[in-house]
């Protein structure tokens, strides 16, 4: 499951790590729409809140807030005290299911009496020019010691997930409709959280789950990632994970519905422009086969001493094996087939399994076919 504020699976201690956006308010408008104003550090925190935006202009909200274990549904999540730790100088508060217990510098305390589902909302109320509010925490008061301890993960999140071999970390990277194009506009594990709205969790946060659990990961690259990224992240996940890892250009690029679809029919159009007659299904398959085979030999280049713990896939649609005999195929490329002649050793088409009895994660394309030459 993606990792956001309305999503219960919470997989992390600090609930701030599942936050929302920044929202810019005042007493009386929920949102003033000025996020695109607010002036941030490179982590995600607000530098100021004087009245002035990014730009100097003046903007008209009063304080920036965060919603939190918002829309769960029913128990929704704990009660009990909360704690805010941070760094720097100024004044929070609480609102919806919190009431402040007691406010100290770098120490807010706050009571969820009556979880609902309107969950909490946490507001900076001010904030010091030159030592602003920064490297904000929330944890429950229970799990203070343990967080302190060095623990980033929620303990219930890590035994549901004890069982499985293999985590598929798609949703986790935001994926779908992705904008990411350089490995160095990815999320980095300082960001103040790790949502949809800030390009998803980091890379260094998946390795850690994946080797906590003893389990295989299953990384994903955008669509519009270029080779700086895909060379970046071969490397980065050869020095983390700690056990196989697979490799899978985008996410269902054969699905109309996601941004990558039309990515990879304009550019296969591109990449082949003296063709005719082609279906623009066509154009989308040759060029993911093309560059999925060619995401794989980057790979296996840098893995070249590991390649037993490296699988390249190609994936595809269970009821379509047009879809699959196209992309393994692409015959629009010279070098084609990219199944068989670029180290393509797994074909996944798209099943999906849910556990009915929780929301914490829908596994999908767990059933791999290898490919033979």
């Amino acid at each position: 499951m993606p990792v956001n504020y309305y999503q219960p699976s919470r997989p992390f201690l600090n609930i701030m790590k599942h936050g929302s956006r920044w929202y810019t308010q005042t007493n009386s408008t929920f949102d003033t729409g000025e996020q695109s104003n607010i002036p941030l550090d490179s982590n995600g925190y607000p530098t100021k809140l004087d009245g002035t935006g990014a730009n100097g202009n003046p903007v008209t909200y009063t304080k920036l807030s965060v919603l939190l274990n918002r829309s769960y549904p029913s128990p929704y999540y704990e009660s009990g005290r909360y704690v805010v730790l941070y760094e720097g100088q100024g004044t929070l508060a609480v609102a919806f299911d919190g009431t402040q217990v007691s406010s100290t510098p770098g120490r807010y305390v706050f009571n969820v009496a009556n979880p609902t589902g309107s969950g909490i909302q946490l507001s900076i109320t001010s904030t010091t020019v030159g030592n602003h509010i920064r490297n904000m925490v929330v944890v429950k008061e229970t799990n203070e010691d343990l967080y302190k301890n060095g623990e980033i993960f929620n303990p219930n999140y890590l035994s549901y997930l004890a069982p499985y071999k293999t985590i598929r970390f798609m949703d986790w990277q935001d994926i779908n409709n992705s904008n990411v194009t350089s490995w160095w506009t990815r999320n980095r594990p300082e960001y103040f959280n790790r949502t949809t709205d800030t390009k998803g969790v980091p890379i260094e946060v998946m390795a850690k789950l994946a080797n906590r659990l003893n389990a295989d990961a299953w990384l994903n690259i955008p669509h519009q990632a270029n080779n700086d990224y895909i060379a970046n992240l071969a490397l980065t996940a050869k020095r983390l994970f700690n056990n196989r890892v697979y490799v899978e250009y985008t996410n269902e690029m054969w699905n109309t519905q996601f941004t990558q679809y039309s990515y990879g029919v304009t550019q296969g159009k591109l990449t082949w422009k003296n063709t005719s007659g082609i279906s623009d299904f066509d154009y989308n398959r040759s060029y993911y086969g093309m560059r999925s085979a060619k995401l794989c030999a980057t790979w296996k280049l840098y893995w070249f001493d590991q390649p037993s713990r490296l699988t390249c896939v190609i994936a595809s649609q269970a009821v379509n094996t047009y879809a699959s005999n196209q992309s393994l195929a692409c015959p629009l490329w010279d070098r084609a087939p990219c199944g068989t002649n670029h180290g393509i050793t797994a074909l996944a088409i798209a099943p999906y399994i849910t556990n009915k009895n929780s929301d914490l994660i829908s596994t999908k394309r767990t059933f791999k076919i290898k490919i033979r030459t």
